[in-house]
């Protein structure tokens, strides 16, 4: 039997919700539009900023494509649990607490 975390649920229950369908399809420009997230490119470390239901991704310009997609996959763990916390969804966001960012990178 093939058995899936709970991350790797969330993960691919988020990817078709947003319609990405095929790994082909994984693009950072199309994920973070559909999710109404603005993503920008500055010359500092990459952070994810909120300002109530408004969340924004800043990607250093300096890093490789594979180090900005780790870097937006890695924000983007920032904004969802922002989110989560948020709407009060407790048991969610305890479980998706209890493994790190990294594994959402993996992930994705």
């Amino acid at each position: 039997m093939n058995y899936t975390s709970y991350t790797e649920d969330f993960v691919k229950e988020l990817y078709y919700r947003i319609g990405i369908l095929r790994p082909q399809k994984l693009d950072f420009g199309v994920i973070s539009y559909k999710m109404g997230i603005d993503v920008f490119y500055w010359n500092k470390p990459s952070q994810a900023l909120f300002l109530n239901e408004f969340a924004w991704i800043f990607l250093n310009n300096h890093l490789s494509p594979q180090q900005i997609w780790q870097d937006f996959c890695h924000e983007l763990g920032h904004v969802l649990l922002h989110v989560f916390r948020n709407l009060k969804v407790s048991h969610f966001a305890a479980n998706l607490e209890s493994h790190s960012l990294a594994e959402i990178i993996l992930l994705a």
